[in-house]
C-alpha cells in the first residue's frame, strides 16, 4: 500500500493509498504542546524571507500587513478568541492616533492565524507603520480599550449567530476536522468565551504571541524603498528563520455535517484537503474555473450564490467552495463541484482552452490586486506560507495546462456540509460520499 494519503482522484479511480486514521476518543492538542505537531516547511537551517517592500512610486497610499502565527489553535479552549480580542483591543488604542494621520487599521482572523492590515497617505505613513508596529510588537493591552473592543467583537458575533453563511461556514469545518476537533471550532472566538476572558488573559497572549519570531510583514505603496526597508529591518531585527505552524492534529478526516435550518435556501459546502506543498497559484487558478462554472447565471438559475476559495494553514489548507442553492437541487450541485474536480484531473486543457482561461485568470487575478492593501496582503502571505516572494505577473506567467491539473489531482477527497430546510438524511450523505 503507497505511503502517500489519499488523494480525491486516487479514491475515484480505486487506486491503493494511505487513509488518516482518527485520533483516540477524546484525545485533545493543547497550545502547550502544539510544538511537537508544528512543522518547518522549508529544509533544517534554512534562512527565509520575512519582510518585503514594494515600492510604488506612483501609487496614492501606502499599506502595511503583518500576518501573526497567533491566535485561533494557539488559544485555550476556554479562551477561545482571546488572542484576537487581544489584537482589537491593541488596535482601539491606536486608533485616535492613527486617525489623525489619516490612517486607518484592521484585524483579521483564521485558520491561519491573525493578520493585520493599515492604510496610509504617503505623507504620513512612516509615522502610522511605526506606531502599528509597535503596538503589535510591543503589546500595552488598556482596560478601556479592552472593553470597547470586547463589545465591538460581541456585537459582530451576535449578528453572525442565526447567519446561515456563518453557519455553513462552521459546518464546513466541522465535516472537514470532525465535529469535536479542536480546528473545527471556529477560530475568531465565541461569544460565551469573549465574555468570560479577562483583561489579565488578553495582555498574557498578546505578551507570549505578538512577536516578530512568529510574523512576516509587507509594506506596498509610495516611499522611499530604503526608508521602508530599514523601518521593517528595525522591526524584525534579522529575523530569517521560516515560521512553525502548527499542523492539525489528528489530520483532517473529512465526513459529512447535514444541519436542518427553516431558510428558504440550502447552503452547500464542498471542502478538499490540500497537500502539504500546495501549488498556489495554480490552486488559484483552478477555484477561479470553479467559480466561473458555478456561479448564478441563466444557465443555472437555481444557484443563488457560489464562492470558491484557497485557505492556507499548516499542513497545506483546503479549497473550500459555497453554493446556495433550490433545496431540491442542491445534492446535485455537490456532485457537480466534485465532478468539476474530477475533469479537471484527468487530463490537462488543450492549448486553445488553457490560453483563453490562462487570460480570463490573468484578468481576474491582477484586477483583485489592483489597491496597496491587496498586494500587501498577497506578499505577506506568499512570506508567511511559502517563505518566499514571486511577483504575481511572474506566477501566472508559470502556470501550465500540466500545473493546472496536478493541482486538481493533489485534492484529497471532500467534506460535504448541507445546511437547509428538511434535509434527507446524513445516512443518505455518508454512504454517497463513501462510495465516492
Amino acid at each position: 500500500m503507497s505511503g502517500q494519503a489519499c488523494t480525491h482522484a486516487q479514491v475515484r479511480r480505486g487506486r491503493p493509498c494511505r487513509r488518516p486514521r482518527p485520533g483516540p476518543p477524546g484525545r485533545r492538542a493543547w497550545p502547550g504542546a502544539l510544538a511537537l505537531a508544528a512543522v518547518l516547511l522549508a529544509a533544517p537551517g534554512a534562512r527565509a524571507q520575512r519582510t518585503l517592500v514594494l515600492a510604488e512610486p506612483h501609487g496614492t497610499a501606502v499599506a502595511l500587513t503583518v500576518d501573526l502565527n497567533a491566535g485561533g489553535i494557539w488559544d485555550p479552549t476556554p479562551q477561545a478568541g482571546v488572542s484576537r480580542l487581544a489584537a482589537e483591543a491593541l488596535l482601539e488604542g491606536a486608533r485616535p492616533a492613527l486617525t489623525r494621520l489619516g490612517a486607518s487599521a484592521h484585524v483579521d482572523c483564521g485558520q491561519f492565524g491573525l493578520r493585520f492590515t493599515m492604510l496610509a497617505p504617503p505623507s504620513t505613513w512612516r509615522a502610522a507603520a511605526e506606531l502599528l508596529l509597535d503596538a503589535v510588537f510591543h503589546p500595552r493591552v488598556e482596560e478601556g480599550a479592552f472593553e470597547s473592543a470586547r463589545m465591538r467583537l460581541l456585537r459582530s458575533l451576535s449578528f453572525q449567530a442565526g447567519d446561515p453563511a456563518a453557519e455553513i461556514r462552521t459546518a464546513a469545518f466541522e465535516a472537514f476536522f470532525g465535529a469535536g476537533h479542536r480546528w473545527a471550532r471556529g477560530p475568531c472566538g465565541q461569544e460565551e468565551t469573549i465574555r468570560a476572558v479577562t483583561v489579565e488573559d488578553a495582555r498574557t497572549a498578546a505578551a507570549l504571541r505578538f512577536t516578530p519570531a512568529r510574523a512576516t510583514a509587507a509594506l506596498t505603496g509610495a516611499f522611499v524603498r530604503q526608508d521602508a526597508a530599514d523601518l521593517l529591518e528595525r522591526s524584525f531585527a534579522g529575523e530569517r528563520l521560516p515560521l512553525l505552524l502548527p499542523l492539525p492534529e489528528p489530520p483532517p478526516l473529512p465526513g459529512s455535517r447535514e444541519i436542518e435550518s427553516p431558510a428558504i435556501t440550502t447552503w452547500l459546502a464542498v471542502v478538499f484537503p490540500l497537500p502539504r506543498e500546495p501549488d498556489d497559484e495554480a490552486t488559484r487558478f483552478l477555484a477561479a474555473r470553479m467559480l466561473q462554472a458555478l456561479r448564478p447565471s441563466p444557465e443555472r438559475p437555481e444557484v443563488v450564490d457560489a464562492a470558491v476559495e484557497v485557505e492556507r494553514f499548516g499542513g497545506g489548507g483546503a479549497l473550500v467552495t459555497f453554493v446556495a442553492a433550490e433545496p431540491r437541487r442542491a445534492r446535485v450541485w455537490a456532485e457537480r463541484v466534485r465532478a468539476l474536480v474530477d475533469s479537471a484531473a484527468a487530463e490537462p486543457l488543450d492549448a486553445p482552452a488553457f490560453r483563453l482561461a490562462l487570460r480570463r485568470y490573468r484578468g481576474a487575478r491582477l484586477l483583485a490586486l489592483e489597491t496597496p492593501e491587496a498586494r500587501a496582503l498577497d506578499a505577506a502571505d506568499r512570506l508567511y506560507f511559502d517563505h518566499a516572494f514571486q511577483p504575481p505577473d511572474a506566477r501566472i506567467a508559470g502556470l501550465t495546462a500540466e500545473r493546472l491539473r496536478s493541482a486538481a489531482s493533489a485534492l484529497g477527497p471532500p467534506a460535504i456540509a448541507i445546511l437547509g430546510p428538511a434535509p434527507a438524511g446524513s445516512a443518505s450523505l455518508e454512504r454517497n460520499l463513501r462510495q465516492h
